[in-house]
């Protein structure tokens, strides 16, 4: 499984404290699905508040495009935020997130 494109508008420009929203583009490269369990969250950078979203299965070929919404911070600046996709094994809650990619 692989993560070959993250194409989204690096450039929001919102409101202060204003509901925004980007978007993902993700291709499955690889030679198998994508686990149904799969998600976006956010690994680092600025903190948006953006809870897990569900990304699903996706099979070899395919691109699926993810909105992502968050609340603009208070102060103007510019915001940098990090995301990964990954999955967490479905036979055992205490094994660590898997990331694809």
């Amino acid at each position: 499984m692989q993560l070959l494109n993250q194409n989204y508008n690096t450039d929001v420009k919102c409101i202060s404290r204003e509901d925004s929203q980007f978007m993902f583009a993700l291709k499955n490269t690889g030679r198998e699905d994508w686990p149904v369990n799969c998600k976006i969250v956010q690994s680092g950078g600025d903190e948006l508040n953006i809870l897990p979203i569900n990304v699903g299965s996706v099979k070899p070929g395919i691109t699926r495009y993810i909105s992502v919404y968050f609340k603009a911070p208070e102060s103007a600046g510019t915001y940098k935020s990090l995301f990964k996709v990954c999955y967490k094994p479905t036979n055992s809650e205490k094994e660590p997130e898997i990331t694809i990619g």
